[in-house]
């Protein structure tokens, strides 16, 4: 079910215009290690994008540790870098899908508060799993709301009404 919703969640996403000027994706898994599946510059148009997500897929590991220190320490240094595609002039969007059971809680609060400040990210965070630890998760939301449990039914219309749509609910 995990894997089917995180498939649907994106390919929701990518309904909205994948170009270098507008909406850009980046993917960043994380269990033992953290690793960049794929660059926000990588993709420049839904079809390929849909297709990627498609490949990477199989290969999400949702087993074994969970290590989101390790992947904001990714996503700050790696996938937020002008190199690769970031602007500084545009807000940035995490979505984390855990169970909030961090390997190193502290850590991950600590640089999920410095990715929120020094790239004006904001972080949404997605409960996942059958044991989830809700105080991991609100640690490294940017606000309460932006906590959302993957068995709710409207989990992903909030996340795409905060953060996709203009406040009336129009693109």
């Amino acid at each position: 079910m995990f894997k089917k919703s995180i498939i649907e969640f994106v390919s929701k996403f990518t309904k909205f215009p994948v170009v270098p000027g507008r909406f850009k994706f980046g993917l960043v898994t994380f269990s033992f290690d953290a690793e960049v599946k794929f660059h926000q510059d990588t993709y420049t148009d839904n079809a390929t994008l849909l297709d990627a997500i498609d490949n990477v897929a199989s290969s999400i590991d949702c087993d074994g540790a969970s290590n989101a220190h390790a992947a904001f320490d990714v996503i700050g240094d790696v996938l937020f870098c002008e190199t690769r595609g970031e602007r500084k002039d545009v807000g940035k969007v995490i979505i984390l899908f855990s169970d909030g059971l961090f390997s190193n809680p502290v850590s991950a609060e600590i640089k999920a508060r410095t990715l929120k400040r020094d790239f004006y990210a904001s972080v949404y965070c997605v409960a996942t799993g059958q044991n989830i630890l809700h105080r991991g998760l609100l640690g490294v939301a940017s606000v309460p709301s932006h906590v959302s449990s993957i068995h709710e039914d409207d989990w992903m219309y909030r996340i795409l009404q905060g953060t996709m749509f203009d406040c009336d609910g129009t693109a």
